[in-house]
């Protein structure tokens, strides 16, 4: 009999204490208004999952090539693409249940994240060894923790970093050093690279402390009145003034997204958004295709990862549908890469 149910009513840690006591088998549906993960479970053990960014990791990691075959004959099978990949060689066992409990890590960091959400678990027969759930479940838990504490410790991610002149920056990778060489948002590390961003972010404090690297401050955009915001983008909206409006909707929804005075109002104010940039600026049948202009607005990880994840032409609606966070900061980037020229928005 399939066990669903929401995490208001039973939490992320319960339900995966409940999956390691029972020792239960079968496919495991997390999802979010945005987002889907799923995992299947042997005896109350991670042996696959799939999840929105898990995808351009693993093809860095075994070559796009081999991901994509293993993936297709996994599918055919009705197994793991990790067990493919260690049958034809490319992956030892013990390689193969090193990269599942980081998959499984990267899944449920994605999950601790979301403000609402729900599961599905569906009895089946699976084989395959793998990753005890209620040991990965701790894990996160406490590099979740420490997230918080490096992200509270660096601002809550809302500055800059910037090499110090002449500094070694041991301990990032070439990319990550590169970046912080130029200077680069904090908020965008994540999505503009592979690495782990608990990681990272606690090699940028560690430098800071060293004095290899400084904080600089975001600049004080002021504070805005969302509810002026509104009214002058739907006075912008019914101009047929769209690009305008868009921006003003944009402000307005940004400054009441933290705290908004009714969580109701905004989720309109969101809706009344989304209909009028699908219907005159950012069509979801439009194929989006990065220009040789592909450099994101500076603090905006959303543009950034958007970017690093197009491969080739894609689907607005397809962009949207993967994309691991809501749709409004979706076509929030999207419109605004558009405008300087960082995508083009071309027919089907």
């Amino acid at each position: 009999m399939p066990l669903q149910g929401d995490f208001k009513t039973m939490t992320l840690a319960e339900f995966l204490q409940w999956l390691h006591l029972s020792e239960s088998s079968g496919n495991v549906l997390f999802r979010s208004p945005n987002a889907d993960v799923r995992w299947r479970i042997n005896a109350g053990k991670l042996t696959d999952v799939s999840a929105p960014g898990l995808d351009p990791w693993a093809k860095a990691k075994f070559g796009a090539e081999n991901w994509d075959k293993a993936k297709t004959w996994a599918a055919r099978e009705n197994t793991a693409p990790a067990k493919i990949l260690v049958r034809v060689g490319l992956l030892t066992e013990e390689q193969a249940i090193g990269w599942l409990a980081d998959a499984g890590r990267r899944s449920l960091h994605a999950i601790f994240m979301w403000d609402d959400g729900w599961f599905l678990f569906e009895q089946a027969e699976v084989e395959g060894n793998g990753v005890d759930v209620e040991h990965l479940m701790l894990d996160v838990a406490r590099e979740h923790d420490e997230r918080e504490r490096v992200r509270h410790r660096i601002g809550a991610a809302n500055v800059w970093v910037e090499a110090s002149p002449g500094a070694i920056l041991d301990g990032l990778s070439d990319a990550a050093a590169n970046l912080v060489r130029r200077g680069v948002h904090v908020a965008e590390l994540p999505w503009l690279l592979p690495d782990d961003f608990w990681d990272v972010s606690k090699e940028v404090y560690r430098l800071v402390n060293l004095g290899k690297a400084i904080l600089v401050p975001a600049p004080d955009e002021g504070k805005v009145d969302n509810l002026k915001r509104y009214q002058e983008a739907a006075i912008a909206e019914r101009s047929f003034r769209y690009e305008e409006a868009a921006v003003a909707f944009e402000e307005a929804i940004s400054a009441a997204w933290e705290e908004p005075f009714s969580r109701e109002a905004v989720a309109k104010w969101i809706d009344r958004y989304t209909d009028m940039v699908h219907a005159h600026l950012v069509v979801p049948s439009r194929l989006v295709e990065k220009t040789e202009l592909v450099t994101p607005t500076p603090g905006d990880p959303y543009a950034a990862y958007i970017l690093r994840t197009l491969e080739k032409p894609e689907p607005v609606e397809s962009i949207r549908n993967r994309a691991p966070f809501h749709r409004f900061f979706v076509l929030r980037s999207l419109r605004r890469l558009a405008a300087e020229g960082g995508v083009k928005l071309k027919s089907a």
